[in-house]
């Protein structure tokens, strides 16, 4: 399938967002970058949705979630413990060689107990990179255990220009010339630094481990990893 929201899709969430059951794009914050799409559908009514969000507050804050939906993908679904999978990376773009670089990630995290979505949220992300006044992009990973197999994808959130909040708010030059969802699906992504190795698709879109293996799911390097009830 393909991972751009389709009309069902939109149909499905904004009646589920009706519902009481989301808030898209709702951070509190002036602006947000975030995408929320399908990036599994099985065809029989069953999905695995992605969000990935960056906002510019506190030196750029990431919110990476996975959820399983059913019922022609119109019902969130009450996932079992283990069965959701949620990664977080970091992304950054580089005017001078017009190309995004990957600069942090913060691996597979599970929901060790039974929840509707397992979440994964950072700040300060700069801090971890090259700093403020860059464009940042949250790459998220979102996998469901549908009939014992992983299944699912990963979608980049929108560009966000992070600057500090201790001081005034910078002027960002112009859109970065080629987005993070385009880069990454190109393959124009750079690992650690400008003058990096191309990123593979194993490194950009890597799928979770075995279920059999430990699960992460405690706090882990300036990210919080939680689920919601």
């Amino acid at each position: 399938m393909d991972n751009e929201l389709t009309s069902r899709t939109a149909r499905s969430l904004i009646a589920a967002c009706s519902a009481g059951l989301f808030t898209l794009g709702s951070t509190g914050d002036a602006t947000a970058a975030f995408q929320y799409v399908y990036v599994y559908d099985n065809g029989a009514g069953t999905c695995v949705a992605d969000y990935s969000e960056i906002t510019p507050a506190d030196g750029g804050t990431m919110t990476s979630k996975s959820s399983i939906w059913s019922n022609s993908c119109g019902t969130q679904s009450y996932a079992g413990a283990n069965t959701l999978a949620t990664n977080m990376m970091t992304l950054w773009y580089d005017f001078n060689t017009a190309s995004w670089i990957k600069c942090g990630e913060t691996g597979w995290f599970y929901n060790a107990t039974a929840r509707y979505e397992m979440r994964l949220y950072a700040v300060n992300v700069q801090a971890t990179c090259v700093g403020i006044n860059h464009w940042y992009a949250n790459n998220t990973g979102a996998y469901g255990a549908i009939n014992g197999a992983w299944q699912g994808g990963w979608y980049p959130s929108g560009n966000e220009w992070i600057t500090s909040t201790a001081l005034a708010p910078s002027k960002p030059p112009a859109e970065p010339k080629i987005s993070a969802a385009d880069a990454v699906r190109t393959g124009q992504v750079r690992i650690g630094s400008p003058q990096g190795p191309k990123a593979t698709k194993a490194q950009l879109q890597p799928a979770p481990g075995r279920r059999d293996l430990p699960f992460r799911s405690a706090s882990r390097h300036r990210y919080e990893a939680s689920v919601s009830p």
